[in-house]
C-alpha cells in the first residue's frame, strides 16, 4: 500500500472501529468491598456486579482474582474495566 494512504486510511477506519464497540451497562447492580472473611484480622473483602435486568437466562460469571503476589497491591490499581 502506498504511505501517503496508509495514514488517511487510518484515520478513515478509525471512527469505523470506535463506532462498533459493545456499550456499557448502564447502571448494573454493583457492591464494593464486600467482606467476606477474616483471617488473623485482616478483612478480605470482594466485589459483586450484577446484571442491570433479571432475565430467566442464567448470567455470565467472570472470576478475576488479585491477590498481588499475596502480598502487595490493591484491586483498586488494578484496571479490568475490559471485562
Amino acid at each position: 500500500m502506498n504511505r501517503r494512504l496508509l495514514i488517511p486510511w487510518l484515520f478513515l477506519c478509525l471512527p469505523i472501529l470506535i463506532l462498533a464497540q459493545k456499550k456499557k451497562a448502564k447502571n448494573p447492580n454493583s457492591r464494593f468491598d464486600l467482606e467476606y472473611a477474616k483471617v488473623d484480622g485482616i478483612s478480605l473483602k470482594l466485589d459483586l456486579l450484577m446484571p442491570a435486568k433479571k432475565t430467566d437466562r442464567k448470567p455470565e460469571l467472570v472470576v478475576f482474582f488479585h491477590g498481588g503476589s499475596w502480598r502487595s497491591g490493591s484491586k483498586k490499581t488494578c484496571h479490568v474495566g475490559w471485562l
